[in-house]
């Protein structure tokens, strides 16, 4: 019987710290189940003011956005004024090429009848009807150089043109690197989209929100992107500046075919025994480096005003000096755009 006891005893003891022990699980359990909207409170607290923080970037952007459309639509519109000036200008390059090409047949065939003349009056002798001939052939080769220097001052206005364009594309270069790294920031934007707990699955707002913003934002950059490719309308975007190079190579041509033609009325004048070219203007040898030869190399060239080398590009300048017989080395064109352009300033009284 004892034993009975003992064994019952030690039971309910058992049973009583089993109780004890499942008593204080059980109040464990419910106390975090209590304490758990309490956390979920805090996390949604924390994704709604990250929510805040985001909307509020995003508005940052989508202002800059639109202010980077706004600016490359004006870009847009200019790019196809440019594309329009470039197609003009290589008409006009054509057209000066052919006028260039027909003024050398008539030079051509000016030179034939003027050797043909002195000759004549090597074996006649000089009279009366030959000085009027030679007269004659002077007055031609005199109207000659006039229209080639005209075909010059509009070349000189063609490359300023084109100096004005290859600017503008630099502009739009520099746009689209601020696009870029206005993109780039965009896309950290989304990288820092914070992870939604799971406590606030169903308290929290829809997170469709934050993403629907970003997906505006880049909705917007697509389309400022789009408009970016339609400014290459040749699907390059280095197709412009291309298209300047090549049009500065077939002015670079021209020049060197007027050159010689220039180089032939010089000769021309010299068996006719015509004076060197009038530097009728302003006093080039006042610029840095520019003495009588350099001065008479553009005469000829129908540069004789400062205004003249002041429209012109540094490089524009460089070939030009570069092409007179006798021109000293070392000659600085831009030092010598700038004075020009002082001294034109100057005697405008500004």
């Amino acid at each position: 019987m004892t034993w009975l006891v003992t064994e019952i005893a030690a039971l309910l003891v058992g049973a009583l710290v089993l109780g004890v022990v499942l008593g204080w699980l059980l109040s464990r359990l419910i106390g975090r189940l209590r304490r758990s909207p309490e956390s979920a409170g805090g996390d949604l607290t924390d994704v709604r003011t990250e929510r805040d923080t985001l909307r509020m970037e995003a508005e940052g952007l989508r202002t800059d956005i639109e202010a980077l459309r706004s600016g490359n639509e004006d870009l847009s519109a200019r790019h196809r004024d440019l594309s329009a000036t470039i197609d003009t200008l290589t008409e006009e390059r054509a057209s000066l090429a052919g006028r260039v090409g027909e003024l050398q047949v008539a030079l051509d065939d000016e030179r034939r009848e003027i050797a043909d003349q002195l000759a004549n009056r090597a074996a006649l002798g000089s009279n009366d009807s030959t000085d009027a001939d030679a007269d004659g052939l002077r007055t031609q080769l005199d109207a000659c150089r006039a229209e080639l220097a005209t075909t010059r001052r509009v070349l000189a206005e063609r490359t300023e043109q084109l100096s004005i364009a290859r600017h503008e594309i630099a502009e739009c270069a520099a746009r689209d690197e601020e696009l870029a790294a206005v993109t780039d920031e965009l896309q950290e934007l989304r990288d820092r989209q914070p992870p939604i707990s799971p406590w606030v699955t169903d308290a929290a707002p829809d997170p469709a929100e934050i993403t629907a913003a970003l997906a505006d934002l880049e909705a917007r950059s697509q389309r400022h992107e789009e408009l970016l490719a339609r400014l290459a309308e040749t699907g390059d975007a280095a197709a412009p500046a291309r298209q300047v190079d090549v049009l500065q190579e077939r002015i670079a041509s021209l020049e060197q075919a007027v050159g010689e033609r220039n180089e032939e009325i010089v000769r021309l004048s010299t068996a006719l025994g015509a004076e060197a070219p009038k530097r009728d203007g302003d006093d080039l040898t006042r610029l840095p480096g520019v003495d009588d030869v350099v001065a008479d190399g553009l005469a000829v060239r129908g540069i004789t005003r400062f205004k003249h080398v002041a429209r012109l590009a540094p490089r524009d300048l460089e070939d030009v000096l570069a092409g007179i017989d006798g021109a000293p080395d070392g000659l600085d064109a831009d030092h010598i755009i700038r004075r020009a352009n002082r001294l034109h300033r100057a005697s405008r009284g500004l």
